[in-house]
């Protein structure tokens, strides 16, 4: 991935394509631009994508779930000091979040799921984990995802975290 114009230091910093995303958005739809109104959700490596977007920036999600999570490992930080980075590893990124993982009993990264789902909550995070009866790896029951997000929307989190912790492979770090 090429750095865009003007964003210096952001290789695979999906983090701040992010608030740009969040940027032009609020700009057009009629949204709540309140970060207790937003969440970030993926598939497979997007769900990992998802992950790894919360982490970067605590700030502007309330809650991130996974469907058929892949231990995806890209390399993350700018081209010269760039590094491998698992997910796990970040959680306490996430302790400010909601968290879910859903997984499908059929699925070949069904361990994975699982594994994950052990990890966020064995961090102490508030964490949901559902398993499917579905057989593929796809995206299933995403209405219960949906309502997921939504029930997290409706539960007020305190303006900032009780206990706050920030692990960034990136030279400049800017959350909050």
């Amino acid at each position: 991935i090429q750095n865009s114009p003007g964003m210096s230091d952001t290789y695979m910093n999906l983090g701040n394509y992010f608030k740009e995303i969040v940027t032009v958005v609020d700009s057009i739809f009629p949204t709540k631009p309140e970060p207790q109104y937003r969440a970030v959700s993926g598939l497979s490596m997007g769900g990992h994508a998802a992950l790894d977007i919360a982490s970067q920036v605590p700030h502007l999600v309330r809650s991130v779930s996974t469907f058929c999570h892949s231990p995806t490992r890209f390399a993350i930080g700018d081209a010269h000091n760039s590094a491998k980075t698992d997910v796990q590893e970040l959680w306490r990124n996430l302790r400010w979040h909601s968290t879910r993982t859903t997984a499908n009993k059929g699925d070949y990264l069904y361990a994975v799921s699982r594994e994950m789902s052990l990890g966020l909550s064995g961090a102490s995070l508030h964490h949901e984990y559902m398993l499917t009866p579905f057989f593929r790896h796809w995206a299933f029951r995403i209405d219960s995802q949906f309502n997921f997000h939504m029930r997290m929307f409706d539960e007020e989190r305190p303006e900032t975290p009780t206990c706050f912790s920030y692990v960034t492979v990136y030279p400049q770090a800017n959350a909050w």
